[in-house]
């Protein structure tokens, strides 16, 4: 047998409905979920012997009220509710509110261009512009001794020979 409470009017007026959980139909509609309510009607039926029910309070008290030698069964839905809302707590006192990070944030890296996208640049290259453009800027140069020799740096932008 399943016990569940459903809301007539929300946080005003509750009902218990009782179900056959073997052919899946409704028992009973019962007009509140009083504990004398339940227990009256579950003590008409001495032959129950399990009662799956949802995580309503009262109802833990009221079977047992009934009859000591019924089983009950927390059903499977408020059961993985529960136990991931504490899975959600314990994992929320493991890891910390706030995550600093010890290694320092590199610059990103240049990626490398499509055929497409560097098709303009060979252009340019075959153009002479580029060419132009290096030499406007040759007094500027900086050849640096720890970077390969096919690196030049012009104004913070490097060229590849």
């Amino acid at each position: 047998m399943g016990l569940d409470d459903f809301a007539f009017c929300k946080g005003h007026t509750y009902g218990t409905l009782v179900c056959d959980l073997q052919s899946k139909a409704p028992l009973a509609l019962l007009p509140n979920r009083l504990p004398q309510t339940v227990t009256s009607w579950l003590k008409k039926y001495p032959f129950i012997e399990l009662v799956s029910r949802d995580g309503f309070t009262g109802f833990r008290q009221v079977i047992k009220d009934a009859s000591n030698t019924i089983i009950q069964i927390y059903d499977r839905w408020h059961f993985i509710k529960n136990a991931k809302n504490q899975l959600d707590s314990f994992l929320a006192t493991l890891v910390p509110a706030s995550i600093k990070w010890s290694i320092p944030v590199s610059h990103p890296t240049e990626i490398p261009l499509t055929r497409a996208e560097q098709s303009p640049r060979i252009a340019k290259l075959k153009s002479g512009s580029l060419f132009r453009r290096f030499n406007l800027h040759i007094s500027k140069v900086k050849i640096f001794p720890d970077l390969p020799k096919s690196m030049i740096w012009i104004e913070e932008q490097s060229i590849n020979i």
